[in-house]
């Protein structure tokens, strides 16, 4: 009670003085002196402008890493979800007295654009454009033979006919060219028979469906089914029955510009993307398997709509691409409103439209024609529990700002120390004159006043400026910090606002460093005779001691965790406040703890020194012993300062490495390119030599990539990659961290794999090849006489067949083989009347394959490797007993002499399944009883499953090996399937492998096994993501096993290139130079289809928001430690030397010269240094060491693959210590420089200062 008494009496008598004292003079006073020393008080205005900006850098770095944070984070979304999509159905039928499809088209895109302005365009430039676009209904497709002009059914494929606005200047023509408005003169296909319109196809479809081709006629026919059948006329409904097929030629096939483009985002309905082959899981063959897109020009699209289709249901849809770039960060509100009006006014405008049908305007009012009108953004929610892509965004930055405050808390709190110093330092100096004030009457309230208003106004001077140095710092660093050029940084009120409070936390800085000054007896005022304590108050209380124990406790959980981002309950992640914090905490605990026995080391090296002759170091250690808490407070700077340095640059170096290393790894090498080669239409490669010719390249392997294979006998088992490697020339293109352990290859470099020759060499290279086919069914109960009837017309029909060449650059040469002529036989006798003779089948027809018609020229010598065919089968049922038959092959040179080629009957053959329907067969050499013309005879009998087509054949001298496929595997593939080195497993099924049922199966035998190789992960599943796993093979081996497909034409498809050190590897712009100099699109070459670059990976990771944030943070955490090492260490020298220049007079006046006054000087300046020096590298180097792990991996995200490892930037290091040397030796300068000015006289005069 007493206590509060008296506190309560020296408050009134506080107030009691302040109003003796007018507010207006102190003012005035005030004012006064900050214009005449404002010199002496310069330290203080920087340092609280210092504080101010770092208050105002909360908000706007906020703000900035926010604005690229959500530009990363869209570009991170699927551009269907990023962007707008809406479509509504039309039947041109409807609307033919409305002025036709075409008009009402162009009618309700403007009334599209139309909402777009109102709604969307009120955020300037947001919107980039709007893309119309129009599909017909998917109709099924047959193919339209060239010869004959027959139709064959493509069962479970069907295609739309598609318009999109300028789509052809979005792609890049891979074979063909553009798809141009039907004219009398491109109306007809090779045969005269008239085409409807031109369309084309993309690579993917091409690639996939390999019918498809550049100049294929299709006949898309809306009542074709899944199955092949046609819809029967008792099941169409009315509204088609004015529909009819319509037939196009593919004269293009085309592949996007950039495939990351929006305007190439996936179809409504959760389709693929106009350059994608839609595809399906078909349980049953009465469902439709894949889908694809026919585009064409505009004219030919509502041509097709209208006269083709008209019963029809056509989409008219509109593609809204936005331009993020321009949409402000701080108006997503504005923009998820904008967002909702337009979603509400397209609903309103479309989902209750007139119905055309309807004549009355009264009736109309009660009868709206619904237009189906499909809507798709994700920006904004679309279900209950979405919030939308940018609310979600929103409320993530709300989490964000908590790290970022406190982590620029962390460096406001070293100004502020740095500014409690130098303020201390500059009440020192004033000591004299507060003295002088007090002795005139002047009360500590007035005082107080006094030095009041002179911080408020430097705080308010600060408050008005700091929020233009801080945006002026950021624009400086933008592309330092965030890697970018476009940092946006807005002065809002919160920035204001955030200044203000950092100043008005500086304002009672300066005023509670005024207390102790104001308490010293007058007697002291001088300071040259009074010792300081040997503690700080936190130090008396031992606060430093519990913050190192929360501290340890904080990085403790922060090392066990391994990531300052810790699971919230809603899901995701958000950063850990007490975790970041350790740092700083650790910091100025263990800092504090360290500095406690500061006091004992001066008091002991005093007495040292002072036991020895030399007096400089007497005076310079005494003058430290006596102050340990004035010279403790720039030790602990100085430690706390060079601690932050070490540690901002170590993170900064760590993450950059972990950045590089992250990108090595992914790409494996400088750049990954994909080719297709439109003459062959297959994805080769080119050689590895072609590579290496330019200047450019140091090495180049050929590699093959196989995706999604499941690496398990298992059906359960997990799903990964093959990669298959020439070990020959793979080592070369590699980036490769030793640490992570040998870079295994399947086989030596030196070891070739034992691969039998394929095939039977041809003695010369044909320009045709002949044989002698025929077909039967072993089920059917056909007569002798019977026999040979029934089976040409199937052969004819259903059957095409094909010829595997192997030419001596080994490329895989396919040459169609066509029927020439039908044999017949003579029968009966030559009487008259019944049983005359007369010519039927005999069964066989002569095939050719024309090498000369082909668009490749094959080179020789070439080998015969394998006969295939395709068999339809319109029953669609299994099949047993179906034999087809090869005699008598002749090769036909140039000039047309026919030279027999006896292959079938004396060699080893193989049958095999190839893909689709599954078959299994033999093979004979002998000859049926009623097959006796032929003397060179191959058999061929199989039984197909359940399926409308297969494909098989027989190989030729291409044995099975019977080793399994030496192999490296991932950890995760070892353990998942419990294998042991060594041992061979069970062959594995690598199904889907071309998008169709193919059965093949290749045996492996684990040699190693690692958890590390370049380009490949092993990853175990975690909650919502299935993890990675990979197997390494030989190249040469594995397309040897996978060429035994009797179509196979597998090569390598990716090319690692590793550049010259002359190469900038890292620049996006130089990558793209290089791939189009290598790009042989236009001259009809190969073409570079896709490519994966360092460049890419790089820019890539370091655009992650997170990581741009805490990397920019430690950036400007490094450069505010190395401006106040410098600050600090001129401001104490500085006021230093002007407080003790009495001392130096005396000493001076004693006899002692300028330089040994100053070399005394430089003794306490190297004392606080290397004491501030060691400490702080001592502090920066172990919370590195342990916190730069954990933060470097929260910021590039979890589970960093390759591990990183420290790095310290000894460079900079360098620059940094050159730099605290060169200020040392501008600070005994400046001294030497002010000692040489000082006497005696005027030292010792009173009113000096």
């Amino acid at each position: 009670m007493r206590n509060n008494v008296r506190w309560t009496r020296r408050v009134w008598e506080g107030f009691t003085d302040l109003r003796r004292t007018p507010v207006r003079f102190a003012f005035h006073l005030a004012v006064a002196r900050l214009i005449t020393q404002w010199r002496s008080l310069l330290i203080i205005i920087a340092g609280t402008i210092l504080a101010a900006s770092i208050g105002a850098l909360v908000p706007l770095y906020t703000t900035a890493i926010s604005q690229v944070g959500m530009l990363q984070r869209l570009d991170e979304q699927e551009s269907y979800d990023a962007h707008v999509s809406s479509e509504i159905t039309l039947r041109p039928y409807d609307w033919a007295d409305s002025g036709g499809l075409e008009l009402v088209s162009d009618q309700v895109t403007t009334l599209t654009n139309t909402l777009v302005d109102e709604n969307l365009r009120v955020i300037d430039d947001w919107v980039e454009q709007v893309v119309g676009y129009g599909e017909t209904v998917p109709v099924g497709i047959a193919q339209v033979l060239e010869e004959s002009g027959d139709e064959v059914v493509v069962t479970q494929v069907r295609s739309r006919v598609a318009y999109y606005d300028n789509w052809e200047e979005h792609v890049r023509v891979v074979d063909g060219r553009l798809p141009q408005p039907v004219t009398d003169d491109t109306a007809n296909d090779t045969n005269g028979a008239p085409v409807d319109m031109e369309i084309a196809i993309s690579l993917d479809t091409a690639n996939t469906l390999s019918a498809l081709e550049v100049g294929t006629v299709i006949n898309l026919n809306w009542r074709v089914q899944p199955d092949g059948d046609l819809l029967s006329a008792s099941n169409i409904p009315p509204s088609y029955e004015n529909n009819r097929a319509f037939t196009a030629r593919i004269v293009g096939i085309v592949a996007p510009l950039d495939p990351d483009d929006a305007y190439w985002m996936a179809r409504m309905g959760g389709l693929a993307t106009p350059l994608e082959l839609d595809q399906k899981d078909a349980a049953t063959r009465n469902s439709w398997q894949y889908e694809f897109l026919a585009l064409t020009s505009r004219a030919s699209f509502f041509r097709a709509a209208t006269e083709y289709l008209p019963g029809s249901q056509s989409r008219i849809g509109w593609r809204i691409v936005f331009a993020h770039d321009n949409l402000p960060f701080e108006r997503i509100d504005r923009a998820i409103t904008a967002l909702d009006d337009f979603e509400i006014n397209m609903q309103e405008t479309f989902k209750e439209a007139i119905n055309p049908a309807v004549r009355d305007a009264q009736q109309q009012e009660s009868s709206r024609l619904d237009l189906q009108l499909e809507y798709h953004t994700q920006l904004t929610p679309r279900q209950e529990r979405s919030v939308g892509i940018l609310r979600e965004y929103d409320d993530e930055v709300e989490l964000l700002q908590a790290p970022f405050t406190l982590l620029l808390l962390q460096v406001g709190a070293l100004v502020l120390f740095f500014l409690m110093v130098t303020a201390a330092l500059v009440r020192r100096g004033e000591r004299r004159e507060i003295a002088m004030l007090q002795s005139r009457g002047a009360l500590s309230s007035q005082i107080v006043l006094l030095r009041g208003i002179e911080a408020l106004l430097i705080c308010a001077l600060a408050v008005g400026i700091a929020p233009l140095l801080a945006r002026a710092l950021l624009t400086a660093l933008g592309p330092t910090i965030a890697d970018t050029d476009d940092f946006p940084l807005p002065l809002t009120a919160d920035v204001f606002a955030y200044a203000g409070v950092a100043a008005t936390v500086t304002f009672l800085a300066l005023m509670l460093t005024l207390r102790p000054v104001l308490r010293l007896p007058l007697v002291s005022a001088g300071g040259a005779a009074r010792r300081s304590e040997s503690q700080h108050w936190w130090q008396k209380y031992y606060l430093d001691a519990v913050l190192a124990l929360v501290g340890l406790g904080a990085l403790g959980l922060l090392v066990s965790r391994g990531s300052p981002l810790s699971d919230v309950n809603l899901g995701g992640q958000k950063a850990d406040p007490l975790m970041l914090l350790a740092p700083a905490l650790l910091f100025l605990a263990l800092g504090s703890l360290a500095l406690r026995f500061f006091p004992l080391m001066a008091r002991l090296t005093s007495r040292v020194t002072s036991a020895g002759r030399g007096l400089l170091g007497s005076l310079a250690s005494w003058q430290v012993s006596r102050e340990p808490i004035h010279y403790g407070r720039i030790t602990f700077l100085l430690a706390l300062a060079i601690g932050i340095g070490w540690f901002a640059t170590s993170f900064r170096a760590t993450l950059a490495n972990s950045h590089a290393d992250q990108a090595q790894y992914k790409v494996g090498t400088d750049l990954r390119i994909m080719e297709r080669d439109p003459v062959l239409d297959v994805n080769r490669v080119r050689e590895a030599s072609y590579y290496e010719s330019l200047d450019d390249v140091a090495a180049a392997s050929p590699v093959l990539r196989l995706t999604n294979i499941r690496l398990s006998s298992s059906p359960s088992g997990p799903a990964g990659d093959i990669l298959a490697i020439d070990p020959r020339s793979f080592g070369p293109t590699l980036y490769w961290r030793s640490d992570l352990g040998p870079v295994y290859t399947p086989l030596d470099v030196n070891t070739e794999p034992e691969l039998p020759p394929r095939g039977e060499e041809l003695p010369f290279l044909p320009d045709r090849m002949g044989v002698w086919v025929r077909f039967d069914n072993v089920a059917n109960p056909y007569t002798d006489e019977e026999f040979s009837r029934a089976s040409v017309s199937t052969l004819l029909r259903d059957i095409d067949l094909y010829i595997r060449l192997l030419d001596a650059d080994e490329t895989w040469v396919i040459v169609p083989v066509e029927p020439v002529e039908v044999e017949y036989t003579r029968t009966g006798t030559d009487a008259p009347g019944l049983g005359a003779s007369s010519y039927i089948y005999s069964g066989w027809v002569y095939y050719e394959a024309d090498l000369t018609a082909l668009e490749y020229a094959p080179q020789g010598p070439a080998r015969l490797v394998s006969y295939f065919w395709e068999y339809r089968n319109s029953g669609l049922r299994s099949q047993n007993g179906l034999r087809l038959y090869l005699a008598d092959m002749t090769l036909i040179d140039t000039a047309g002499t026919a030279q027999p080629f006896p292959v079938f009957s004396d060699q080893p053959w193989e049958f095999a399944h190839d893909r689709v329907a599954v078959t299994t067969g033999r093979i004979a050499y002998n000859t049926p009883i009623r097959v006796t013309n032929r003397s060179d005879l191959l058999v061929t009998t199989w039984n197909q499953e359940e399926g409308s087509r297969t494909i098989s054949g027989v190989l030729l001298n291409y044995p099975d090996l019977e080793t399994p496929l030496d192999s490296i595997v991932s950890v995760r593939v070892q353990e998942d399937n419990d294998l042991s080195l060594g041992l061979a497993v069970e062959p594995l099924n690598l199904d889907n492998l071309d998008h169709v049922a193919n059965r093949l199966t290749v045996g492996f035998r684990p040699v190693e096994s690692t958890e590390y190789y370049p380009s490949l992960f092993n990853r175990r599943p975690e909650e919502g993501v299935p993890g990675d796993s990979f197997m390494v093979v030989d190249l040469r081996e594995l397309l040897y096993r996978l060429n035994r497909r009797p179509s196979g034409t597998y090569y390598p498809n990716e090319m690692w290139l590793r550049f010259e050190d002359g190469f900038d590897n890292e620049d996006a712009d130089d990558i793209a130079g290089f791939i189009d100099q290598i790009d042989q699109a236009d001259e009809g070459g190969a073409v570079v289809y896709s490519h994966t670059s360092l460049a890419e990976e790089l820019d890539k990771l370091q655009t992650d928001p997170l990581g741009l944030g805490l990397l920019g943070l430690m950036y400007l955490a490094f450069i505010m430690a190395l401006t106040l090492s410098v600050v600090g260490l001129l401001s104490y020298a500085g006021l230093t030397a002007q407080t003790r220049r009495t001392e130096f007079g005396i000493l001076r006046a004693l006899g002692l010269s300028s330089l040994r006054v100053v070399g005394g000087l430089a003794l306490e300046q190297f004392f606080v240094m290397f004491i501030g020096i060691v400490l702080g590298a001592l502090l920066g180097a172990v919370l590195a060491d342990q916190v730069v792990p954990t933060l470097a991996l929260g910021a590039a995200g979890e589970d960093v693959i390759p591990p990183f490892v420290i790095r310290v930037e000894t460079r900079r290091l360098i620059e940094y210590g050159l730099m605290m040397a060169g200020v040392l030796l501008l600070v005994l300068s400046s001294s030497l420089l002010l000692v040489r000015q000082l006497s005696l006289s005027r030292t010792l005069r009173l009113g000096e200062e």
